[in-house]
């Protein structure tokens, strides 16, 4: 699977953050509001955090296609594992999202909600691929490796965005994220 398809996921959320008082009643307060970013800033700095993802995504598939396991039972717990990472990986993204807020763009929250969107998508797809490798038999060895190759086959046919690329539907975003040598460097990244 591309790791440019399996880059951010974002969640629009603002901080909230607990005050306590040593014998006063807990108050909730809202924190400030992260500074909006322009289009070019927060492309650079959410394409950034999505390099991160796709180091520790290429990492896992190494460890995954240089594993040595013993037997069936062995090669279908590290085929589950690698969804667990890919998927827990995947998921850092709400979190880190929610810090850079909407961009300061017209149209910046109808953005955040179509690449939402995006990769809600293909996080479902990881989703689903991992409940089929816990599905994987493990009394022959020819069948296990045809439903594991149809797993692959399954994810290469997942994509975000249109034509597997990563689109905003807001025309500064979009600039700012085809000018980014970090976003196209993803863009453009070998298959697991």
């Amino acid at each position: 699977m591309h790791t440019r398809r399996i880059m951010i996921g974002v969640a629009l959320a603002t901080s909230v953050a607990l005050a306590a008082c040593s014998k006063a009643p807990s108050a909730v307060t809202t924190s400030p509001k992260p500074k909006a970013l322009g289009a070019t800033e927060w492309v650079a700095q959410l394409c950034a955090f999505g390099s991160t993802l796709n180091d520790q995504i290429q990492q896992a598939t190494s460890d995954l296609q240089n594993a040595s396991p013993a037997t069936l039972q062995e090669s279908k717990q590290l085929f589950v594992s690698y969804f667990d990472t890919t998927i827990s990986t995947f998921q850092q993204i709400d979190g880190e999202l929610a810090k850079l807020g909407t961009p300061a763009v017209d149209g910046g929250a109808a953005a955040v909600v179509k690449v939402t969107s995006q990769f809600d998508d293909a996080l479902a797809a990881l989703e689903k691929a991992r409940t089929e490798a816990e599905a994987l038999p493990t009394d022959d060895a020819t069948t296990f490796s045809k439903a594991a190759e149809a797993i692959g086959n399954e994810l290469q046919n997942t994509s975000i965005g249109e034509n597997g690329h990563l689109t905003f539907g807001q025309s500064d975003l979009d600039a700012a994220y085809q000018a980014n040598a970090t976003c196209q460097a993803l863009e453009n990244s070998p298959s697991p």
